[in-house]
């Protein structure tokens, strides 16, 4: 199969680094993170608006369920979750306090499942009562 390729967003300033990306079901909603913002579209990538992370997170992955409302970001240090398409995040801290590495995502179509990887210990987490 062949793929078209297009540009989605071209920065007219500065330097980005894209930490991850996703899409829901139906392909019109699309979150990408970015260094210091989560870009989101919900029209295809037409439209893009961007939003800060929460407790200004350094984000390592980016999930997201089927219809884009749930959305899970992980960061150096922990876990942020959205039920909201992004407006407001929850905290969650897999092993306590300990200050470990987050890094791979990955939900199921509704979020109620998530699997999440460490840097530090090299190891898979699963969360499967969301």
């Amino acid at each position: 199969m062949a793929y078209d390729w297009s540009i989605l967003i071209y920065p007219t300033e500065g330097t980005y680094t894209w930490r991850g990306a996703c899409i829901d079901s139906g392909g019109e909603r699309l979150a990408v993170a970015q260094d210091s913002q989560l870009w989101q579209s919900f029209d295809s990538g037409v439209n893009w608006s961007s939003q800060a992370y929460p407790g200004g997170a350094n984000p390592s992955g980016l999930a997201m369920d089927d219809d884009g409302t749930n959305i899970v970001l992980s960061t150096q240090k922990r876990i942020w979750i959205s039920a909201d398409s992004g407006s407001t995040w929850s905290e969650t801290r897999p092993l306590g306090d300990f200050d470990y590495t987050w890094a791979v995502v990955a939900c199921d179509a509704d979020a109620s499942t998530i699997i999440i990887s460490n840097e530090s210990v090299q190891r898979l987490y699963l969360s499967s009562n969301g």
